[in-house]
């Protein structure tokens, strides 16, 4: 598929980041309440509402993971069809938590939406961004890597980028 605004065209292709991380340890545990000292938290976004080229399926697959994640005992911090600043706002205040919580914290990350790769970066696009060129993906898409560096600094017991 390729997304069309203005003069830029790049292939876009229905992104689901899942740094479900450390998923054999969730799943091993998700049959069980979380233990008091073990926190959960889950970060899952949801992003469908693109002019132009929306996703038929992307909000709704994230809010099956989040009720998912929720049942299992994770506190839940995401939301659907996020522009820029509030999704990084939304992921600051997901990061805070799990800090707070301590070493012994499972998260999970969820993201669903359009994503694109520029200059070897790959970008999750916010919802309702405007691209029209190769520049409007670097100053308005959120880099993968921004949410990933996020945790190498977070003393958390299951994380892993794919």
């Amino acid at each position: 598929m390729f997304f069309r605004h203005g003069r830029y065209t790049a292939p876009m292709k229905r992104l689901v980041i899942g740094l479900v991380i450390a998923a054999s340890a969730v799943a091993l545990e998700a049959q069980q309440p979380a233990p008091a000292q073990q926190a959960r938290f889950a970060f899952v976004i949801g992003n469908d509402d693109y002019e132009g080229a929306p996703l038929k399926t992307a909000a709704n697959d994230a809010g099956l993971i989040a009720e998912t994640l929720r049942s299992t005992g994770f506190d839940i911090t995401g939301a659907r069809n996020l522009d820029q600043d509030t999704l990084r706002a939304s992921f600051r205040e997901f990061v805070r938590k799990v800090e707070a919580a301590g070493p012994n914290t499972i998260t999970a990350v969820y993201l669903s939406g359009y994503g694109v790769q520029v200059e070897g970066e790959n970008y999750l696009i916010p919802a309702n961004t405007n691209i029209a060129r190769d520049t409007d993906v670097i100053w308005n898409g959120v880099r993968r890597s921004d949410f990933t560096r996020a945790f190498s600094a977070v003393p958390a017991r299951a994380h892993r980028g794919r």
